[in-house]
């Protein structure tokens, strides 16, 4: 089994790792590399296990994403500007 967790929170916390957009960017490799491991295999496996293990990524990317994004500082406030009165 694989341990999914692990692997995703040690890529998005290395050195030189980036914000969200290149976390989204990391999570969705992760999808298109196990679903095109998961259908090359031969003799092919059952749709079920396939669809196991796929929640059991997603399950991973939602507690790495639970875990980071607290982490990241909020966008700044708009300044407040009033319009003049015309």
């Amino acid at each position: 089994m694989v341990d999914y967790y692990s692997i995703l929170l040690r890529a998005v916390t290395a050195p030189g790792a980036g914000d969200a957009r290149w976390r989204r960017d990391i999570y969705d490799r992760s999808r298109q590399m196990l679903s095109a491991r998961m259908h090359s295999l031969s003799p092919p496996l059952p749709l079920a296990d396939i669809a196991t293990e796929e929640a059991r990524l997603e399950a991973a990317i939602e507690r790495v994403e639970s875990e980071v994004s607290w982490t990241e500082k909020p966008a700044a406030p708009k300044a407040n500007v009033r319009k003049a009165p015309t």
